[in-house]
């Protein structure tokens, strides 16, 4: 069943690109410019998947002919020695090419592609943000996206108090470039920070993390009269010997039949943050509906801690390790927040790849 499945979105996916490079060998039939990035960006994906079929093809014409030198025994021993040894290495070739490309026939998820909002959220006792750890986290997600050269922002950092001696500290990023989502989106949980040091006060602190892929502004339709804007935030007036504001006034929105909130701050002009902020709660809006289509129930206490009860990472800074519990595996942490989390994200892929194919072998 495994083998036909592959065989048959195989088949597809040649026409497809067939299809599509015929359609772009024709300027008249493209009508639409605004579509035609999206055109070119699914052809190259194409490309990828036929160009990597064809290797395994030729490397298989080789691995016959390797095979037919080292089987006549009136070849020179030289010569049986030579294709012996192509007999392995293409072997193992094919192996690994075939890998690939399974892994690449298997159904994408169509965010994979966007840019994302990063939200950190925590709760703490203290009225500093830096003592909440967010800012380590923030900055691994920053120096990361260095090394995959993505562009990134910060959109808006605060601290609130929600009740007398518990404060909600947020911290939002934006990240912008090529597969972004398809890496990040498992970061999306609980993260648990155990520390008893300089950097923490706290023994524990809970972070929550969710990772939004960005939408367009026709998919989700928002209406106004369901929003509570709040503007010249975070309202606190400018000090008495403060003749003027330097920093620009933020926006807090509320979505009040969801009580999401969006903050941001970190903009030149209220309209800006205005704007930024909207995006930013079209992205969660959609994210929830794709999610949780049958329920609409939200913490404005704690981001949904409520029902995101998982623990999916721990780190420890006593013993410099991070320990993702998906995968049962532990991590340097002094490598981590320099943002070298790469082997955590590809093993996180790995585990969802291999997952997903033992989906398509079920009968």
């Amino acid at each position: 069943m495994l083998e036909n499945y592959f065989s048959n979105r195989l088949k597809t996916i040649k026409n497809n690109f067939e299809e599509l490079i015929e359609y772009l060998t024709e300027p008249e039939r493209i009508i639409d410019c605004e579509e035609l990035p999206k055109i070119i960006k699914k052809k190259d994906y194409l490309a990828k998947i036929v160009e990597l079929d064809y290797r395994i093809q030729k490397a298989k014409v080789n691995l016959t002919e390797a095979k037919q030198i080292l089987n006549n025994s009136a070849e020179e021993p030289e010569i049986q020695d030579l294709a012996r040894v192509e007999v392995s290495e293409l072997s193992t070739k094919i192996s690994q090419m075939s890998k690939q490309l399974n892994i690449l026939l298997l159904p994408r998820d169509p965010d994979d592609g966007k840019n994302v909002f990063i939200e950190i959220i925590a709760h703490t006792n203290e009225e500093n943000l830096l003592e909440s750890g967010l800012f380590n986290l923030a900055g691994m997600y920053i120096l990361y996206s260095k090394t995959q050269k993505w562009r990134f922002l910060l959109l808006g950092e605060s601290s609130e108090l929600i009740t007398k001696s518990e404060f909600c500290h947020r911290v939002v990023l934006e990240i912008l470039g090529e597969g972004v989502y398809g890496k990040l989106k498992f970061e999306t949980g609980i993260h648990l920070l155990k520390a008893k040091s300089s950097l923490f006060p706290l023994d524990m602190i809970k972070v929550a993390i969710k990772v939004i892929p960005q939408v367009d502004s026709e998919i989700v339709k928002i209406d106004p009269v369901e929003l509570k804007i709040y503007t010249r935030y975070p309202f606190n007036e400018p000090k008495p010997h403060t003749s003027v504001r330097k920093v620009p006034w933020g926006v807090k929105i509320v979505h009040q039949p969801t009580a999401i909130v969006v903050i941001c701050t970190e903009e030149r002009s209220e309209l800006q943050n205005l704007e930024v902020a909207m995006s930013i709660l079209r992205a969660k809006l959609n994210y929830e509906q794709l999610t949780q289509p049958s329920k609409i129930v939200y913490s404005e206490i704690f981001w949904e801690l409520s029902r995101q009860k998982e623990i999916v990472r721990v780190y420890d800074y006593q013993n410099n390790r991070i320990k993702d519990l998906r995968l049962g595996q532990d991590f340097n942490l002094d490598n981590a927040m320099e943002g070298n989390i790469d082997k955590i994200i590809e093993s996180c892929i790995s585990q969802d790849l291999q997952e997903r194919l033992a989906v398509v072998r079920m009968p």
